[in-house]
């Protein structure tokens, strides 16, 4: 933007006046790649609809979205976990997508981590739960209020 501008303004200071053509303005690109600020942006404003707040960075590995027959233990859990906010990843089996994880907050008692996960394939949020650091099965619905969590 400031190059524009300092560009504009250039053009205007000379006798002569240049005008630059909109294919002649330099391009100023964002990645698409997941992950970029607009899709950081995007995972907060979700987060920000159920009342969490990121606090850290977040963390982002891919996976493979099992199928139903290869569904394992997580995966079977973070299903009824996504569904009880309106998601539902099951037409997404077999794809490759990936988990981003956020620290959202801490237990009351023994100031566990809380984690908020979105799954994502193809920039879209298609499944979502949060967890606890050090307890098992430890999967919750995102909507879970973060005092309510073990």
């Amino acid at each position: 933007m400031c190059l524009i501008i300092s560009l504009l303004l250039l053009s205007s200071c000379g006798t002569q006046s240049a005008t630059l053509a909109p294919d002649e303005l330099p391009i100023i690109t964002t990645p698409t790649l997941a992950g970029t600020p607009t899709s950081i942006e995007r995972d907060r404003l979700f987060l920000a609809n159920y009342g969490l707040k990121a606090l850290e960075a977040p963390e982002q590995f891919e996976t493979n979205i099992p199928t139903n027959n290869d569904r394992t233990l997580p995966f079977s859990l973070y299903l009824p976990a996504s569904q009880a906010v309106g998601l539902d990843f099951t037409s997404y089996e077999g794809k490759m997508g990936f988990f981003r994880n956020y620290l959202v907050g801490f237990t009351q008692k023994e100031h566990f981590k809380i984690y908020a996960h979105l799954l994502i394939v193809d920039d879209q949020i298609i499944g979502t739960w949060m967890s606890v650091e050090h307890y098992a099965p430890g999967i919750f619905p995102i909507n879970t209020p973060l005092d309510e969590l073990p």
